[in-house]
């Protein structure tokens, strides 16, 4: 008898002395490599995240931003580094609403890149190998070429039109007009050569020089905004993580302007509630409750710390919780009015490594929108972000765009630590829908004991406005119908939904110091280690 839909057992990676996970093999094997030459966790990550942006560059590019989570053995400290990048000068409320909004794509829709700042922020305090040694495998790929996987395929296709009006962007991702077929060998010589730039200058290399010059005439030539005297002032920021205690552990997320505190706050509501003994339509009911709040609060609250006054600590709190939690106790389901472009449409690179030291990275990067603003700035085959429709317009909203100014950044990955060391390191793509996902895994490892590939392949959920509850098929009726009887109006996601987050997950296990990894199924990478 043939049984259809069933998914054999699946285990994770299990490793020793280091592991890397990604979304794509190549970047993990060149981590590991990296690791291998003597490097740490962090360099791992790095040489990873630097072979991201020539594989899957729909996703992260030197023109995004990074957000990094560093654990370092040797001082026992944990660290958050923001490196997203902020508004242009010349980027004012006023000016975009003459032009009738943000657009989401363009010249006009890129923030200050500032994934190039953050790698150097990131190696100059936890890397070990040199710089360009971190840069060997990126630039071989991006010269030599790679073949295009089947999901760069798909979304090149798909998203031709917005890649053809900009010379440069048909040039390097239509070659002769269309996607590359899967299987095709994509090369990138003008992403090489800047990569040798930055793997030459470091991050002097990317925002001043030449190279600077270059972007800054591409944008100017294309009516965009961005200037040499923006990306002079890019910078990383390095900063104390915010936490919560859940179940006994520390979870770590990134601080504002990540939106990663909703994954604390919704923990926070969620430790009041004996998850494990629900039945599985409660338990989905409730922690989707708790998220619509935590969200709430952010859409209320979340701005740039540096110019809007943020209540982080209020926010994360357990007196908050409780406030909120005492609104969950009906058992119905609460309207959810976001904005308008909720879920934000957006698509990212995260990467978790761990090695035998005690040292752990999360590394997330992104161009926010898959191809970002679909905008490559001339021969340096840097294709840019569309952050800045991150931004409101709104008169007075914490959020509202301003010059010099960071939008609130769906970007945001985890830590959780046990008796002060990282126990687990995990993130994911999906905009907003990653801090769901997050929430997701975070329960399944801590309240049911799943190990990363458990918690991966179990079937996901998101909310969505309204009463609307984003469900993939695995769940079966009895839950869905539970769910519509609640009050939900489910919407069906694919039965392994890409969307709902392509999580990376890293677990140590206290006991022997064994690595367990696992690639979410919903995407194409996997995990390597030795």
């Amino acid at each position: 008898m043939t049984v259809h839909g069933h998914i054999p057992e699946r285990v994770p990676l299990i490793a020793s002395r280091g592991v890397v996970a990604t979304d794509h093999f190549l970047a993990s094997q060149a981590g590991l490599a990296a690791m291998q030459a003597g490097g740490t966790a962090m360099d791992g990550a790095l040489a990873a995240a630097a072979v991201m942006t020539v594989v899957q560059p729909q996703m992260s590019t030197l023109g995004g931003d990074a957000f990094v989570l560093a654990f370092s053995a040797r001082t026992g400290t944990l660290e958050a580094i923001n490196a997203s990048g902020a508004a242009p000068r010349a980027a004012t409320a006023a000016r975009y609403r003459e032009l009738g909004g943000i657009p989401m794509r363009g010249p006009l829709a890129v923030a200050v890149p500032g994934v190039v700042a953050g790698w150097a922020e990131a190696h100059s305090r936890h890397g070990r190998l040199s710089w360009p040694r971190l840069f060997d495998a990126a630039i071989d790929y991006a010269e030599g070429g790679f073949p295009a996987s089947v999901r760069f395929h798909r979304i090149a296709s798909g998203l031709a039109g917005v890649l053809a009006p900009f010379a440069a962007s048909a040039a390097q991702f239509l070659p002769g007009g269309s996607a590359p077929e899967v299987g095709a060998t994509v090369r990138q010589p003008n992403v090489a050569a800047t990569l040798r730039t930055v793997a030459e200058g470091g991050r002097d290399g990317f925002y001043t020089g030449p190279l600077a010059r270059r972007i800054a005439t591409a944008f100017r030539e294309a009516g965009g905004l961005l200037d040499e005297d923006d990306l002079r002032m890019a910078a990383a920021e390095v900063l104390a993580p915010v936490t919560c205690t859940y179940r006994g552990y520390t979870v770590a997320e990134q601080p504002p302007v990540s939106q990663g505190f909703i994954v604390l706050a919704a923990l926070n509501i969620l430790e009041g509630f004996d998850l494990a003994a629900m039945s599985e339509t409660e338990r989905v009911h409730v922690m989707a409750e708790a998220l619509k709040l935590a969200f709430e609060d952010r859409f209320a609250h979340a701005g740039d710390p540096r110019q809007v006054a943020m209540p982080t600590e209020w926010l994360c709190s357990k007196e908050r919780a409780a406030e909120l939690r005492a609104l969950l106790r009906d058992g119905k389901v609460r309207d959810f009015s976001p904005p308008a472009n909720f879920p934000v449409p957006g698509d990212t690179t995260y990467i978790a490594a761990m090695d035998a030291e005690g040292n752990a990275a999360g590394l997330i990067q992104s161009v926010f929108a898959a191809f970002g603003s679909g905008f490559v700035a001339g021969e340096t085959g840097v294709l840019f972000n569309n952050r800045l429709t991150g931004f409101t317009l709104e008169p007075g909203h914490p959020n509202e765009l301003a010059p010099g100014k960071r939008t609130v950044h769906t970007l945001n990955s985890y830590m959780v630590l046990q008796d002060g060391r990282p126990l687990i390191v995990g993130g994911t793509p999906g905009a907003d829908r990653q801090v769901q996902t997050n929430t997701q895994m975070i329960s399944a490892m801590l309240d049911f004991g799943a190990d990363p590939a458990e918690a991966q392949d179990r079937p996901r959920w998101s909310i969505s406005r309204g009463r609307t509850l984003e469900l993939e098929p695995r769940f079966g009726p009895d839950v869905e119908a539970g769910l519509v009887a609640k009050g939900w109006q489910v919407e069906h996601l694919e039965r392994w939904a890409p969307r709902a987050g392509r999580a990376q997950i890293i677990r140590r296990d206290p006991r022997t110091g064994a690595l367990a990894a696992a690639s979410d199924l919903r995407g194409e990478g996997q995990p390597a280690g030795w």
